[in-house]
């Protein structure tokens, strides 16, 4: 909904100027960051110009498979499910769990980020341990890539009616059932 010439966009561009943007036309996400992290105001305007088409293209896609496919299972990576409400919308929420200090470690050195602008991004959502009242299932990516696929692995099979849910599913704490 924020590619170059879609509304939210223009209304974005409007908002903060073409400083906003990066060489190419596209929105400058880390200058965007930047902005919005440090200014709770400008971070809720942002959301309001972004989140309703986000989800109504959401609602739109979802529509489309359910005509199409209506047994399809549909996965939906949502970092703000919680705050935005759309927890609602769903029949299951799994929330993908680190600790606070691993989950400001790998914010830092994938968006290479300070400690201090990694802590206002991670600051501005609900606290992960927080989100897991909300979740119907945890996986706990603390560990190794390993660990954390032997869990999606055994929570899909278990979703999909492969494996008995006593067997290895994650469950509202991380921990296997």
């Amino acid at each position: 909904v924020v590619l170059p010439g879609k509304p939210a966009w223009r209304e974005i561009v409007d908002w903060l100027g073409e400083s906003i943007l990066s060489p190419d036309g596209s929105l400058d996400r880390a200058r965007l960051g930047e902005m919005v992290f440090a200014d709770a105001a400008k971070r809720q305007k942002l959301n309001q110009i972004v989140h309703p088409r986000v989800f109504a293209a959401l609602l739109k896609r979802t529509a489309q498979i359910r005509r199409t496919a209506p047994e399809a299972i549909l996965v939906y990576d949502v970092p703000l499910l919680i705050e935005t409400g759309l927890h609602r919308s769903v029949d299951l929420v799994l929330l993908v769990y680190v600790t606070p200090e691993i989950q400001l470690q790998r914010l830092c050195r994938r968006d290479k980020l300070s400690r201090a602008e990694a802590q206002k991004r991670i600051a501005a959502q609900t606290p992960l341990d927080e989100k897991k009242r909300y979740a119907d299932y945890v996986i706990n990516n603390s560990g190794t890539l390993r660990n954390t696929a032997r869990q999606v692995k055994a929570l899909w099979r278990y979703l999909t009616g492969l494996q008995p849910p006593s067997t290895g599913v994650p469950g509202r704490d991380g921990a296997d059932k």
